[in-house]
């Protein structure tokens, strides 16, 4: 089995969550595709702690006893809040229908 940290996975999260709040603090207008990459690294992570965290629960591993069992509350509620914020960037787009443009001719 490989066996992945969690810290070697934030590895690249982490920097790109505060390159996209730079950006949408200085040009909220371009930040979008980079907070979109945030939350995909974001959601990445969180899934696979989460169905690994199920696996050891399922198997009775004894490493998930002690300090590590915070883990098994903290990480549902990251991965609830990241699949909230990813529905609520995106909410707008999954309502329109097919062929839908975004620009507005001019006159």
């Amino acid at each position: 089995m490989i066996e992945v940290s969690w810290t070697e996975l934030t590895g690249i999260t982490i920097p790109v969550g505060f390159l996209a709040l730079l950006l949408l603090y200085f040009k909220p207008n371009k930040a979008y595709p980079i907070i979109l990459l945030f939350f995909g690294f974001f959601i990445t992570l969180v899934t696979s702690v989460n169905a690994s965290a199920i696996l050891l629960v399922l198997n009775n591993d004894p490493s998930v006893s002690g300090s590590v069992a915070g883990g098994l509350f903290i990480f549902p509620v990251l991965g609830i809040l990241a699949y909230a914020g990813l529905l609520h960037l995106v909410k707008d787009k999954l309502r329109r229908p097919l062929g839908y443009k975004t620009y507005v001719k001019e006159k």
